[in-house]
């Protein structure tokens, strides 16, 4: 059975190794000038690549049953058993699972080394421009002519985190032109795992400041909450909580021009907590200036910010302040308004939104309209949270594709 694999990333390598091992020739095919390329730089270069804190919750796509099926057949215990039979040694922090070296490169070595074993054929440098099915087989053809092979798995990933060409963009669905047009049913394609960008003027004086806490988005069918540490940028919002609201900021964006988004910097208290907590501040501190009185609730560069919002004035003494006026205003603390109007682009997110429909292939991942071609890993119309989720997913729909296409 020759095999041709249409992309070098995560899902792509653990495919072609899957379908190596059951006896198939395989050959990869990278555009790239290496293989594996994004697999360096997740984990901020450790590698998360997977978490035992598992759910379909962790998801975002219209089938969630379907996926599930797929992680019962390849789930976290098949990621742990697959790795260590190609020599990678892991650890778990809290659920999160890394090589032990904490080192993404070790990731990488250890899947081209087993491709090197399996014999393997890589082929780098080397963009696919188009595959046709023809009788029983397929030509893919390439910047260097044509080849023809069995079977097909696609594993292109998308454009999340790559810089668009000098004086040229990238398109998410750039990848649906290696097919006939309209082969494929899709959702609609936005950057995910990314930055929040608003429109507040205050988000300049902000920049800078790193704070624990949380982002809400007030919605009206559900309250979604996303608790960590946010950093704050001259164009808005950032860390892991906005990175796993984007998803649903993205959404939403869709239908509106702007999403209203708030920071508590209190979350363990509720309102009534935080105002007790005020009065009793200001029965121990009350002679204090107002600047004095907040100071060491928040950082001192909020302040600025936080008085003009309120229509405080910083030099002002407390006990000159209706009481109600400033528990009024403490308030403000655990809804810290942003106005989000876009998201970082794409070649600022960590994975894609949208792809091809998970009702366009089968359980096996191969396409219900042509067979004998796999789709696989971030083209599909599955995104994950942060937390090794995505990489799960590639290492799932891989493995699964790879092994189908080898029988």
């Amino acid at each position: 059975m020759r095999i041709a694999i249409v992309g070098g990333g995560a899902s792509g390598l653990i495919a072609a190794i899957s379908a190596a091992r059951n006896g198939a020739d395989v050959t990869v095919f990278e555009k790239n000038d290496r293989i594996g390329k994004k697999i360096l730089v997740t984990g901020n270069g450790k590698c998360n690549l997977s978490n035992t804190a598992f759910s379909a919750s962790h998801y975002y796509t219209k089938d969630r049953d379907y996926i599930m099926s797929r992680f019962e057949e390849f789930g976290v215990k098949d990621t742990i058993d697959f790795f260590s039979s190609i020599g990678l040694l892991l650890t778990d922090r809290d659920g999160y699972l890394y090589p032990r070296c904490e080192q993404a490169s070790a990731v990488l070595d250890v899947l081209r080394f087993t491709l090197e074993r399996l014999s393997v054929r890589v082929v780098i440098s080397c963009a696919v421009r188009s595959i046709r099915k023809e009788a029983e087989s397929f030509t893919v053809s390439t910047e260097h002519g044509n080849e023809t092979f069995d079977r097909v798995i696609v594993s292109c990933g998308n454009i999340a985190g790559v810089n668009p060409p000098k004086g040229g963009k990238l398109s998410p669905d750039s990848f649906l032109s290696l097919f006939p047009t309209d082969t494929f049913q899709t959702a609609p394609f936005s950057p995910a795992l990314t930055a929040l960008r608003c429109r507040e003027a205050y988000c300049k004086a902000l920049s800078g400041i790193r704070a624990k806490g949380s982002l809400h988005i007030p919605d009206e069918k559900e309250d979604i909450f996303e608790r960590g540490e946010v950093q704050f940028t001259d164009y808005g919002l950032s860390g892991i909580p906005a990175f796993q609201l984007s998803r649903k900021v993205g959404d939403l964006l869709r239908r509106r021009s702007f999403v209203p988004v708030c920071f508590d910097f209190f979350p363990e208290l509720t309102d009534n907590e935080l105002i007790a907590h005020i009065m009793d501040r200001l029965d121990n501190i009350g002679e204090l200036s107002a600047e004095r009185f907040f100071t060491g609730m928040v950082h001192k560069k909020i302040l600025p910010v936080f008085f003009k919002l309120t229509g405080l004035r910083s030099q002002d003494r407390c006990d000159d302040i209706d009481r109600s006026r400033i528990c009024k205003a403490a308030v403000l603390l655990k809804r810290f308004p942003f106005t989000c109007n876009a998201l970082n682009p794409y070649q600022n997110a960590q994975v894609c939104a949208g792809g091809i429909l998970l009702s366009e292939i089968n359980e096996h991942f191969e396409s219900r309209r042509i067979k004998g071609l796999y789709l696989t890993g971030e083209i599909l119309d599955v995104d994950g949270k942060c937390g090794g989720y995505n990489l799960q997913w590639a290492w799932t729909s891989g493995f699964l594709a790879g092994r189908s296409a080898s029988c």
